[in-house]
């Protein structure tokens, strides 16, 4: 068994991203109709979240 301080260095774990490259995307909400529909299905989740419990447990 390879002495672990002798080990290749690039095996030892998952590659290290700096923060720049890591970054994922991000939600562009630039025009009037893009923010509608977001807010729009954002509000829809929150309404059926709330509603199904209602019928469900009625």
């Amino acid at each position: 068994m390879p002495d672990p301080e002798t080990r290749d260095r690039r095996h030892d774990g998952p590659e290290i991203y700096p923060a720049e490259k890591a970054r994922q995307a991000e939600i562009v909400l630039d025009t009037r109709r893009r923010r509608a529909i977001f807010f729009g299905g954002l509000a829809g989740f929150v309404l059926l979240a709330v509603l199904v419990p209602l019928f469900v447990y009625a």
